[in-house]
Order: C-alpha cells, then sequence, then structure tokens
C-alpha cells in the first residue's frame, strides 16, 4: 500500500479499517503520505483521520482525535503528518491507545508548537508519565495540559515537572 501510495495522484479516500495495520505497515503509510499530496481521507482503526488537517495543507488550529480507539498504526501516520503541520496549536488525543498517544506526543515534541495538549484516559504509567513531564520541562509553548484518569502515580509525576517548570 505504501509503494502504491507515493505514485498515485488519482486516489483521495483509503479504507484500511479491520485490516490490522501494524507498526511496519503504518511506518510505510506514513512514508508515503510525505509524498502523496491528493490523498484527503484515511480511515485505520475505524476512524477517518483527516489527512489534509493533519498536515496542515487544510489549515486547523484545533483537532479533537480523542476517544477514536486509535492504535499505533494511526499513532504513526497522525505523527508523522503534524510534522510538517505548522497551523495545529491544540491537540486532544486522550481516550486513545497508550502507546499511539506516546507517538504522536514525540511528534510534536519535536516542534514545540502546541500550546494545548489532551492526554485524558490515556492509561500512560509512571514511565510514561515521564516522558510527557520530560516534553513540559522542555516546552516553551505549551500553557494546557490535561492528563486526568491517568492514574495517581502518572499525575504526580507530570505534576513534579509542572512544579519545577514554573
Amino acid at each position: 500500500i505504501g509503494d502504491a501510495l507515493c505514485v498515485n495522484g488519482a486516489l483521495t479516500s483509503l479504507d484500511l479499517q479491520w485490516n490490522h495495520v501494524d507498526t511496519e505497515g503504518g511506518k510505510a503509510i506514513a512514508e508515503a503520505l510525505r509524498v502523496n499530496g491528493v490523498l484527503k481521507l484515511l480511515t485505520l482503526d475505524q476512524f477517518h483521520l483527516p489527512i489534509k488537517q493533519l498536515k496542515g495543507t487544510d489549515p486547523v488550529d484545533t483537532l479533537d482525535l480523542s476517544g477514536k480507539n486509535l492504535g499505533v498504526a494511526s499513532g504513526i501516520v497522525i505523527a508523522k503528518c503534524i510534522e510538517v503541520n505548522g497551523a495545529l496549536t491544540s491537540l486532544n488525543i486522550g481516550g486513545n491507545e497508550r502507546e499511539a498517544a506516546l507517538i504522536i506526543v514525540r511528534a510534536v515534541r519535536q516542534h514545540d508548537r502546541i500550546k494545548t495538549l489532551g492526554l485524558s484516559d490515556s492509561e500512560l504509567g509512571p514511565a510514561d508519565a515521564q516522558e510527557i513531564a520530560e516534553y513540559v520541562r522542555i516546552s516553551s509553548a505549551l500553557t494546557s495540559l490535561d492528563v486526568g484518569y491517568n492514574g495517581k502515580e502518572a499525575v504526580l509525576v507530570i505534576a513534579r515537572a509542572v512544579r519545577q517548570h514554573d
């Protein structure tokens, strides 16, 4: 699929739900989307990913992807797309698979443009929270972070980082 997306200039919608796209498949699709400028809608994990909004070619400043049951493949695709998005400042990815949320956080961390980040109900553990805490410590853009419903240990790790950031 990845190779086909690289050269196809006509396909605007691709539905891959219920195909159990794995990590390698997600990476191949994400790489293909770097060169494919026509695909507008990609369905993975039973959710339609708005590719043009994710890339910023149809610019929006806010995306709410919460509670969409996004898995690792979707996380990889989203992360790769938002790397080039200069308009996005608010992103809610709470209520999805923990690993998908972390993949996306790693992408937004690299560019430090997100002001509002939602990670509620992401099943973050203490080690995951440490990664989020490091992002909080270094971010110059982040002004609002929602980590509700993630467990006491995770929230305490992040709270310590917020205290050190002030």
